[in-house]
């Protein structure tokens, strides 16, 4: 619901995503509960932005109490929330589907503003999320794509919008920087390790109990987003439910689920490509420093390059380039006990060292840039630098 809220707050127009609010915790005089960042200890005063990547709700409540805490205010917060779909049925192909419970009044928007004191369900979330990534659109989600019979086509259900435009163009450009802020620098910036963008939002609720009319110590962990964030395909909502224990935020458990699954999607999905890049008109070989022979020979002639060799048949090799030309190098790498793998790839550098009976541990990416020899534990550090 913290996207919905930072949403109307943009669409208002008086604050931006640069506006500064409070985080941790904070009490006011209209609202009978105090209101506490999972990280209770706050940020300090940050910005609107960071209060949604770190999701504050100190912070997002603020900053919807500022734009909306009047009467006629709160009107209008009403109208930016139901044309973002959140107070009707998303009208799926399925029988019996909840009435969304959003009470906008006065007395409601503290609550609201960071998703308590009201229902959707997850379907219903994701048709926000799903219009965002669509730029604005809200489209009518379906199960059923089409029927056939004996290859005759009987049915095509036809992709309907129910919602031309849920926001401004500006007000989208804005929270999608603010859903992939969340997974770059926010509290999933867990699975932000992916060959491709994520863009969404962690969700952390406590069940409410009807029997008692209170919450208990059971929660609701969410992870709402889309992917690839540059150019979205999919939209995906994770939610797990009571959750109890040490591990009960969104970050925590759905976030590494939704991981997986587009992980998995992305592998075996064709219609996920990354963007291509122009290719400079003059390309060049690159220099090794040392190489496996064999393997640097091979790839040499896959890219038509012509390799210049003078040396004494060493299965390692260095190259260099002068005048346009390749010229491939004798490269020693041995010594009596540790042998100088500075340069080598770790593939190239653990084969090595391990072949002499040492054991190899490897920080970083990249090529070897210093080795460590501990004779205690006959052991060789590798640290690796792109």
């Amino acid at each position: 619901m913290k996207l919905a809220s930072v949403i109307a707050v943009l669409e208002d127009g008086k604050y931006d995503t640069n506006q500064i609010v409070n985080s941790g915790r904070i009490h006011y005089a209209d609202y009978d509960k105090e209101i506490v960042d999972s990280h209770e200890e706050g940020y300090g005063k940050i910005s609107v932005a960071k209060a949604f990547e770190k999701s504050s709700n100190v912070g997002i409540t603020q900053i919807t109490r500022m734009a909306f805490l009047s009467k006629a205010k709160i009107k209008l917060f009403e109208q930016y929330i139901k044309k973002m779909g959140l107070k009707k049925q998303s009208h799926i192909d399925l029988d019996n589907e909840p009435e969304p419970y959003v009470p906008i009044k006065l007395e409601d928007l503290t609550a609201a503003a960071f998703g308590y004191s009201i229902k959707l369900t997850p379907l219903q979330v994701l048709g926000l999320y799903n219009a965002v990534a669509n730029n604005g659109k809200y489209m009518q989600p379906k199960l059923v794509k089409e029927i056939k019979r004996n290859g005759v086509l009987l049915y095509k259900n036809n992709p309907v919008v129910l919602i031309n435009q849920i926001c401004s163009e500006a007000t989208i450009k804005k929270v999608k920087n603010l859903l992939e802020g969340v997974v770059i620098r926010g509290t999933a910036k867990n699975i932000s390790k992916a060959p491709y963008k994520v863009a969404g939002k962690t969700g952390t609720a406590r069940i409410w109990d009807e029997a008692t009319r209170g919450y208990i110590d059971m929660y609701i962990a969410s992870f709402c987003g889309y992917f690839p964030a540059d150019d979205p395909k999919y939209s995906c909502i994770v939610v797990e439910y009571k959750m109890r224990g040490g591990e009960v935020y969104g970050s925590q458990v759905a976030a590494p689920v939704f991981k997986e699954i587009a992980d998995k999607v992305y592998a075996t999905r064709v219609d996920i490509k990354t963007k291509e890049s122009k290719m400079p008109e003059n390309l060049s070989a690159p220099e090794t420093q040392i190489g496996y022979r064999q393997d640097i020979e091979n790839v040499y002639t896959v890219l038509n390059y012509k390799l210049i060799y003078n040396g004494a048949g060493s299965d390692w090799v260095s190259i260099t380039k002068d005048n346009n030309k390749m010229y491939e190098a004798d490269k020693s790498v041995s010594q009596i006990n540790i042998p100088d793998v500075k340069g080598m790839s770790a593939r190239d550098a653990i084969y090595i060292l391990e072949k002499k009976g040492k054991n190899v541990i490897v920080k970083g990416s990249g090529r070897v840039i210093s080795q460590v020899y501990i004779s205690e534990n006959n052991l060789v550090e590798l640290t690796l630098s792109l």
